[in-house]
């Protein structure tokens, strides 16, 4: 067992039956004070197991202002052994003060380690003074749904509680960064608040009977932040206006947590451990378009045309495409999740032949898959971006798909047909999802 104090106040203590435990100070009084734990055992490789238990505690007249976590080392990037906290129990006081949270720690050994190449970790926790518990305050922030139109909408924002209470608020767009796997990597936040208002835009802010002189814009990190009160009435109108949007956008509104808050107020429902926001109660509003889903298909010759659209020779391929628009909740609309797709096929020159090429996957009949069945990052599909664990969502099926290059009628093979049959489950999230047959694989002209 190891035990040992944060800087921050906290306790961090480690139980162990399969490890040895221990703990050391560095650089002891300094700012570089840093508490360092130090475990050793012997475990089977590739099974993971609860190798000991990891208890974060908050001092007294504190709580935990988040979630412990535990963050790998740059120089772990030479390992693939892993170490997880996986949460056992929550400790809270009579007032719903977080003070402990109980964690499991799971270990995953995928090679040898040792004192010259140890598996790092940094543990991160935040605490908060807890303050006295308080009757009144804000009681609720009324922003309608958590959904926006594409075609934007004032939103009549309502705050209410007892009279004169001050808050601050903030109300901003999000630009989210996102991986190759369409992952959120990273967000950036704008202020949408119009803060060039007159005294008289002031009062009609409002339109209730709060004092104009009540209403300031501050700037906090860059972004506007609205610092106002209640009026006698113990209410606050703001009229925020979302402008059109030709693709999916986020918007986050922000309550201070400095503000005073009555016991009815509904926290859960918002969010305090947004990166960048731990001193704020956090919503999100998302305004979607309606998602695009296109079935496409290529190839990289002009020899032959697909369903005779015109083909320009001076091109280096084609593209043939149908497009399906959907609900924004990602749905598909009306008869649009069933139908058979046929690509005929016809040469441009008679000299050509055009045939199927092969007979078993990647040529031959086109093959559909969608999900990674053997588990090691492939999918055999003739389709690219079918999986819609990283494609967005987009839950398609397809069967039945066939090359026919026996033409009734066709004496001088100059035609051919690919057919299939497409399900469409979900549209996904995205604003468009391409998934694409790649027709060189099972056509070939002589």
């Amino acid at each position: 067992m190891a035990k040992e104090v944060l800087k921050n106040t906290n306790s961090v203590e480690i139980l162990s039956d399969n490890l040895k435990v221990s703990s050391s100070v560095v650089n002891p009084g300094f700012t570089s004070e840093r508490k360092v734990f130090n475990v050793s055992g012997r475990f089977k490789k590739d099974a993971p197991v609860v190798v000991g238990t990891l208890n974060l505690t908050s001092s007294e007249n504190d709580s935990l202002s988040k979630k412990g976590n535990i963050v790998p080392n740059s120089s772990n990037s030479n390992l693939n052994s892993t170490l997880k906290l996986k949460l056992k129990n929550t400790t809270q006081d009579a007032n719903g003060n977080t003070t402990g949270y109980l964690y499991n720690l799971v270990y995953t050994p995928k090679e040898n380690t040792s004192k010259a190449n140890p598996l790092k970790y940094s543990i991160r926790t935040g605490r908060r003074k807890i303050a006295p518990a308080i009757v009144g305050g804000i009681s609720n922030i009324d922003f309608g749904t958590d959904k926006i139109h594409k075609n934007g909408e004032t939103r009549r924002i309502i705050i209410t509680g007892d009279k004169n209470i001050a808050f601050k608020l903030q109300i901003n767009k999000i630009e989210d960064i996102k991986n190759s796997a369409g992952n959120i990597i990273a967000s950036n936040y704008t202020s949408i608040l119009n803060t060039n208002l007159s005294k008289k835009e002031k009062g009609l802010l409002n339109n209730v009977s709060t004092e104009v002189e009540t209403i300031n814009f501050n700037s906090i990190t860059g972004r506007s932040e609205l610092s106002c009160k209640t009026d006698v009435n113990g209410k606050f109108v703001l009229n925020q206006k979302f402008a059109k949007t030709s693709s999916t956008v986020r918007y986050s509104i922000h309550l201070n947590e400095d503000t005073i808050l009555s016991s009815s107020f509904n926290k859960t429902a918002w969010n305090k451990e947004v990166i960048g926001f731990e001193n704020y109660y956090t919503v999100f509003l998302t305004q979607r378009i309606n998602p695009t889903l296109i079935i496409r298909a290529t190839t990289d010759v002009q020899t032959y045309s697909i369903n005779a659209q015109a083909v320009d020779l001076k091109d280096s391929g084609q593209i043939y495409q149908r497009k399906y628009i959907g609900n924004s909740n990602g749905s598909p609309k009306g008869d649009s999740r069933y139908t058979t797709i046929t690509y005929n096929l016809a040469v441009v020159d008679a000299s050509n032949n055009i045939a199927k090429r092969g007979s078993a996957y990647p040529n031959g009949d086109p093959v559909f898959d969608n999900v990674d069945r053997n588990n090691d990052g492939t999918i055999v599909s003739s389709w690219a971006n079918t999986n819609f664990e990283t494609n967005g969502g987009a839950d398609i099926l397809i069967w039945g798909g066939n090359v026919d290059d026996n033409i009734t009628g066709d004496s001088g093979n100059d035609k051919a047909t690919v057919t299939f049959n497409l399900q469409i489950n979900s549209m996904g999230t995205e604003d468009t999802t391409i998934i694409t047959l790649d027709l060189d694989n099972h056509i070939v002209i002589s």
